[in-house]
């Protein structure tokens, strides 16, 4: 299967997303994005692309919103491993995709390191531990643009992790994202009305909230985040209606 540029197998759709609105903050060149996510069954899944022109990167609070730039096209990590005690599980990043599958990594805690010997990615390492359980609070199954979108869960996390909530449109090959990262400790995530104005203004988004030990490095273009994935109890993707 054809990669398909940032945010690996964590592209959410938003459909019919509108041009952004004036009053949102000031627009920024996005970097070029590379991902690893270390998956607590054994899974390994790295995505990196490169956008030209460069994209639109927007900061609100614990949340940023990347739109337009050229079409992504793909770019290649080399062989990424992630590695603990308990597993060692690597591929070689192609086109078709990287996404091995091996023993899990272990208990929540467990250091896991990523690797990656380097192509179109520079080479690299890092490590975060695996999180502790996080349950989901009933998540909404309805959002207004006018008003803030909240997420509650509980985190029984004993190291440093965070919470990610997604959701993105592809339109015309160029990505529209919306990505929150909160410490675990919050245990809240917050879209604000400013960034909600990118949603549909009548239809659906769909939603996909991870709970991660977190790395992010600057290897000369891209922006690469490690992720490595703890367990979550509640319902982690679900589906919001979008009301104006």
């Amino acid at each position: 299967m054809m990669k398909i540029g940032c945010l690996s197998a964590f592209i959410l759709t938003v459909a019919c997303v509108p041009e952004l609105e004036d009053d949102l903050p000031d627009s920024l060149h996005a970097p070029q994005v590379a991902e690893i996510d270390c998956l607590p069954e054994g899974t390994v899944i790295a995505a990196a692309s490169r956008q030209t022109p460069d994209g639109n990167l927007r900061v609100y609070g614990d949340c940023v919103a990347l739109t337009g730039g050229g079409d992504p096209v793909n770019q290649l990590f080399g062989t990424v491993t992630c590695a603990s005690p308990a597993s060692t599980v690597s591929c070689t990043d192609t086109d078709a995709g990287c996404l091995p599958n091996g023993a899990p990594f272990g208990a929540p805690g467990t250091t896991v390191q990523a690797t990656w010997t380097g192509a179109d990615v520079p080479a690299g390492t890092a490590s975060a531990a695996i999180p502790g359980l996080m349950t989901i609070v009933g998540p909404p199954t309805r959002i207004s643009r006018r008003q803030p979108f909240y997420l509650y869960f509980n985190s029984q996390s004993e190291t440093e992790s965070y919470v990610r909530l997604i959701a993105s449109d592809r339109s015309g090959g160029s990505p529209r994202i919306i990505e929150c990262i909160v410490p675990a400790a919050d245990h809240e995530v917050l879209i604000p009305d400013t960034l909600n104005k990118l949603l549909p203004i009548s239809g659906t988004v769909d939603v996909l909230v991870s709970s991660i030990g977190f790395v992010r490095q600057k290897l000369g273009v891209f922006q690469v985040d490690v992720r490595v994935h703890g367990p979550v109890d509640g319902q982690q993707a679900f589906t919001l209606e979008i009301t104006d």
